[in-house]
């Protein structure tokens, strides 16, 4: 008996089995919520480069205007003609840059107020106030592959040093490379209170421009020794001190100084310093 119940058992049991849901049939538990997606791996994208030839005139740092040389923001000169016939100077101005374009052999455009070299844009603006802005292709620096773009601003003016891949370095003052051409100087004797008034670095540091500022009055004419010091002529005391009387002093008050590296940065070393 015992051995038929089993039996039975079994039988039932394979039974219900057959009858159960097929596996295809049985219903599938989707989890809740967004489907993950897969991570792509993105290439890096570089920024595009410059890779026609680095022709063009060459640009010539300029600082025979500086109030060391007598030419100040307030003297100048005796020759009023910048002041009398400004329409002649602008044209004289675009003419200067329309040769500079052309000489890059496409490297620097421009289409009425955009001015492009290799990838970076300048923008004219000419509405009133402080967003006025006005820039001029001036040339290459000789030797190495930078352009230098001039911007005249409200009350203020600039020298951009713009590289392959379209960097900017923004200075005050006419660029000077340094010998290993990875670092620039300008001085700026601003007399109007827009913009500072001493010796301006700034270097190329792991494929970033970073400035250095070091107040120093009235500076000009900087010169490279070395990639480590810089000459310069400053008046001695400070910018305030000549506020008053700069159209009186003499190209003779002005001093030679120098910077120096010191550390990740610089500092200003006077006669009396040694």
């Amino acid at each position: 008996m015992s051995f038929r119940i089993s039996l039975a058992g079994v039988a039932a049991v394979a039974l219900l089995a057959g009858c159960g849901p097929k596996p295809e049939e049985r219903a599938t538990v989707r989890p809740t919520g967004p489907t993950p997606r897969p991570a792509v791996a993105r290439a890096r994208v570089e920024p595009e480069r410059w890779t026609g030839p680095w022709a063009g005139v060459i640009f010539t740092p300029e600082y025979a205007s500086a109030a060391c040389h007598g030419r100040g923001a307030w003297k100048r000169t005796g020759d009023k003609s910048w002041e009398d016939r400004p329409d002649d100077n602008a044209a004289k101005a675009r003419e200067r840059e329309a040769s500079a374009i052309t000489s890059t052999q496409g490297r620097a455009r421009r289409v009425a107020d955009i001015l492009t070299v290799g990838v970076a844009r300048f923008e004219d603006d000419p509405s009133d106030g402080d967003s006025f802005a006005k820039y001029t292709y001036l040339g290459r620096l000789e030797g190495l592959p930078f352009d230098v773009v001039a911007g005249s601003h409200w009350e203020w003016s600039t020298w951009t040093v713009v590289d392959a891949l379209g960097r900017r370095a923004r200075l005050s003052g006419p660029p000077v490379a340094s010998p290993d051409g990875k670092a620039f100087a300008a001085t700026a004797d601003d007399q109007m209170g827009e913009d500072f008034n001493g010796l301006q670095i700034v270097e190329d540091r792991g494929g970033e421009f970073v400035s250095s500022q070091l107040d120093a009055p009235y500076a000009c004419d900087p010169v490279w020794k070395g990639p480590d010091e810089i000459a310069i002529k400053i008046l001695p005391g400070t910018v305030a001190d000549h506020e008053a009387d700069l159209d009186a002093q003499p190209a003779s008050a002005w001093i030679s100084a120098r910077a120096v590296r010191d550390g990740s940065g610089w500092k200003l070393v006077r006669p009396k310093d040694g």
